[in-house]
């Protein structure tokens, strides 16, 4: 289980509060006001509470934090804190950032808060995926080079500590507050009061467990599973999500989602993450059964703030994901086949109609491909070598020299198609030769 990775988070964590001054609103009005005007939003007031938030577009990877205080009309009640985070799309940025470093665990850790959560400068960010997000790891810097067999095992209790500590820099008035007790974070000052936040007891009311396989035509290999799982099974649903500038229908996007309870607890996605990799995803979208999964020793050792966390995401979150899914039967429909595929095919065709650029350029192009199993530069051939070099480029075709003559020293510059179309193409030769082994003759 150590391949699976952790997506969207929501975590909600609550405790008390009590103030010396007059009331709860004069006590938050000075702990949730940003004075440097770089991430908060103002503070809410409302009949009875106060709420805060983060703004949208922050330069972090985190999508959000909301405070929320009731009674505080009082001089004592109680504070949510809301967060929806992304761990994969941190880790992502601070592999970006730092991956390359001699001790990538102790850099990361000894990052404030800020720092941690930034976002990478636009130079190193990634490629948007074929969903339109930067949510998915770097092959270089690797996870596993810089944290080790099972990554997210290694960087969540990390990320928790710089999560509170970002908490901590919305509720506490200065760094000196901050204290630790029996699995609560408490932000205390002897002159205006103090916050208590119970991690020890914190809900995960959303939380998505995922895994990702390379796969050489990942946006095919969805398509056709997504055939394949909708004629054996109406219930489940098909989506299309488009790129970012395009509704083309060479450019769909399919998600196969499959609910896999009857509560609707639990969704599976099954979807193409980027042209080679397909991710597969186990959505909780609804509070956990935390009791279902007995705790186990492995965070025995770790301190009260993180292990009923842990717990949560690790021991309850990957045996759900791993038990509620028949993984083996799924494989066997998204495993990358021996035999050319159609995908193989389309993207044939769709590279030599790219490079041809007219109907009549790929009529001449794909009769010599197809027809021929190559093209050869200069002489009679009408191709230009323009297009040519960009189907070499593109991996469609590659330079195999031939002589001129049995006696000839020369060679003519001849491209061929590259072993995996040249597969193909033997393959529809065979699949289209008369079947004479039958003695039957065509038909006239």
């Amino acid at each position: 289980m150590h391949e699976w990775g952790i997506d969207k988070l929501q975590i909600t964590v609550s405790g008390p509060w009590r103030t010396y001054l007059s009331d709860g609103f004069e006590f938050f009005q000075l702990r949730l006001t940003d004075h440097l005007n770089r991430w908060l939003g103002a503070p809410e007031r409302a009949r009875s509470g106060v709420s805060v938030e983060t703004l949208s577009g922050t330069p972090l990877t985190v999508a959000s934090i909301q405070v929320k205080a009731s009674r505080c009309g009082n001089r004592e009640g109680q504070v949510t804190v809301a967060i929806k985070a992304n761990p994969t799309l941190t880790l992502s940025s601070l592999l970006l950032r730092y991956g390359n470093s001699p001790d990538f665990r102790a850099t990361i850790f000894l990052l404030d808060a800020w720092t941690f959560f930034q976002k990478p400068p636009v130079e190193l960010r990634l490629a948007g995926s074929l969903d339109g997000n930067e949510n998915y790891l770097p092959e270089h810097p690797s996870a596993r080079a810089a944290l080790g067999n099972d990554p997210f095992l290694a960087f969540m209790p990390i990320y928790l500590s710089h999560l509170r500590d970002l908490v901590g820099m919305i509720l506490a008035e200065g760094a000196h507050e901050i204290s630790f007790e029996h699995g609560e974070q408490v932000f205390g000052s002897a002159a205006t009061g103090e916050v208590r936040l119970n991690w020890a007891a914190a809900n995960v009311p959303q939380i998505e467990t995922y895994f990702e396989r390379f796969h050489s035509r990942a946006v095919s290999a969805v398509r056709a599973a997504a055939v394949a799982i909708l004629d054996g099974d109406q219930l489940n649903d098909l989506t299309m999500y488009p790129g970012p500038h395009t509704l083309a229908r060479a450019a769909d996007r399919l998600t196969v989602g499959t609910n896999l309870t009857v509560d609707r607890r639990f969704d599976l996605a099954v979807y193409a993450k980027t042209e080679t990799r397909v991710r597969f995803e186990v959505r909780r979208l609804r509070r956990g059964r935390y009791s279902a999964v007995a705790p186990s020793d492995q965070f025995a050792s770790t301190s009260r703030l993180d292990a009923h966390l842990l717990h949560i995401i690790f021991t309850v979150g990957r045996a759900d994901a791993e038990r509620r899914v028949q993984w083996i039967n799924l494989f066997q429909v998204f495993d990358e086949p021996d035999e050319p595929s159609l995908g193989d095919l389309v993207e044939l065709l769709s590279s030599i109609s790219r490079a041809a650029g007219s109907a009549d350029g790929f009529h001449r192009l794909i009769s010599a491909l197809l027809v021929d199993g190559g093209v050869s530069a200069g002489g009679a051939t009408d191709i230009p070598d323009g297009t040519i070099r960009q189907l070499v480029r593109v991996g469609v075709l590659e330079n195999k020299p031939l002589r001129a003559g049995r006696r000839s020293t020369d060679h003519l510059p001849r491209y061929q198609l590259t072993a995996d179309y040249r597969w193909l193409r033997q393959s529809l030769l065979s699949a289209l030769a008369p079947n004479t082994h039958d003695g039957a003759q065509p038909s006239g």
